[in-house]
């Protein structure tokens, strides 16, 4: 029989650097997330992250609804996907300026 372990939208990820609420990263599995934590999470201490759902974060560049974007992880933005150093998240819900919010519906 199979045995529900996690729930699908969240993962556990040992920080390799200090994460803050909020914070877009990378699940071992290559996809993005964002921490869950109340407090900043310590190098070797565990981060939730959720990987699922609608965000909003800074817009790096315009985006056209409906587009896949990405997260550039180093600069906390999305931007087009394919762009230097991002990954791809999901799609963009709405159209959006450079410099705006933007609303993604992460990992579809």
């Amino acid at each position: 029989m199979a045995e529900l372990v996690r729930e699908d939208a969240v993962a556990d990820l040992t920080a390799a650097a200090v994460l803050n609420c909020g914070q877009m990263v990378l699940v071992p599995d290559g996809r993005v997330g964002i921490v869950q934590n109340m407090r900043p999470v310590a190098i070797g201490e565990i981060a939730t992250v959720r990987f699922r759902g609608i965000i909003k974060a800074p817009a790096g560049a315009n985006g056209t609804a409906g587009a896949t974007v990405a997260a550039h992880i180093v600069n906390q933005n999305i931007v087009a996907t394919g762009a230097a150093g991002s990954t791809d998240i999901g799609r963009l819900l709405y159209t959006v300026l450079s410099g705006a919010e933007a609303q993604v519906d992460m990992n579809p």
